[in-house]
């Protein structure tokens, strides 16, 4: 009874804002909720709200654009995170003063991240702009307005936003890693490289996977950064299913189709968890 006393506040904190929300989704994904009728009632209408999605005119476009900016920020973010890691966990003067600037990009709020990106690119005094202009010879009045730089843009900024997450995670796996290992290592003849895929990578795999999957199901939940820098254009080349969710609920007020997409992303993030999860509770088990 004391157990249960002392978890209660938990359980109904997690059921109030986790379990609750995810139930009702699901509720109104088979309904024809339309705030704009709302008088009229909730019909259901089973897997129509699914139906509707899957053939959307665009719809084809933002499963693409989805999975594309899943598969490139995560690599991005999993590959910048771990040189940066590898690189401050060496000794060198300054590296306190280092650690602690790579840190920045994660503790700025997103608003605040692409209000500056976006002044950055200003045509007139961005210094982004001018860059483009006069190293790469880039029009940044029309860069926004073109589908590839636009989906580079968005894509490069949540990788600047996220990576110094990975790298602090990878840090402390790499502490954990014993320096016998390297020294005996070093005996036997292999050099860094060998090092690292011997007896880095190995040691340091769970912490990866892990990572892996968390920025897998944050890429396909962004939402903010996109909206903020593009809206989701042009030409949907921006158009993650985050955005598409929020514009067919609150712009479109259509609550029953913005449910259905938020189900699918719902499950899409659960088949990369469960495999984790099972993995996890065959090594308890043995």
């Amino acid at each position: 009874m004391f157990i249960l006393e002392l978890l209660l506040p938990g359980m109904l904190f997690t059921g109030f804002c986790i379990v609750f929300p995810i139930a009702k989704s699901f509720v109104m994904s088979v309904t024809n909720w339309d705030l704009l009728r709302s008088a009229e009632g909730h019909g259901f209408v089973g897997l129509q709200n699914f139906k509707d999605f899957f053939t959307l005119s665009h719809a084809a476009k933002t499963i693409k654009v989805s999975l594309a900016f899943a598969v490139v920020t995560v690599a991005g973010t999993i590959l910048s995170g771990l040189l940066t890691a590898l690189l401050l966990n060496t000794r060198f003067t300054g590296r306190t003063f280092v650690r602690g600037v790579v840190m920045l990009p994660w503790a700025i709020p997103g608003f605040v991240a692409c209000r500056v990106f976006l002044l950055a690119l200003n045509p007139d005094y961005g210094m982004l702009s001018h860059l483009l202009g006069n190293v790469f010879h880039v029009d940044s009045a029309t860069f926004l307005s073109q589908e590839l730089p636009a989906f580079i843009l968005v894509t490069s900024i949540h990788v600047w936003k996220f990576f110094p997450f990975v790298t602090v995670m990878l840090l402390a796996a790499l502490s954990t890693v014993p320096k016998t290992l390297y020294e005996a290592a070093a005996l036997d003849g292999a050099g860094n490289v060998r090092q690292f895929f011997s007896v880095t990578l190995p040691i340091i795999s769970p912490t990866l996977t892990t990572l892996v999957i968390m920025e897998a199901m944050r890429s396909l939940r962004t939402f903010d950064l996109v909206y903020l820098i593009t809206m989701g254009g042009p030409n949907y080349a921006t158009n993650v299913i985050g955005n598409d969710i929020y514009h067919n609920a609150f712009r479109l007020f259509k609550m029953g189709l913005a449910s259905a997409q938020g189900v699918v992303l719902f499950l899409v993030c659960m088949l990369l968890v469960i495999p984790y999860f099972k993995r996890e509770g065959r090594e308890l088990m043995s």
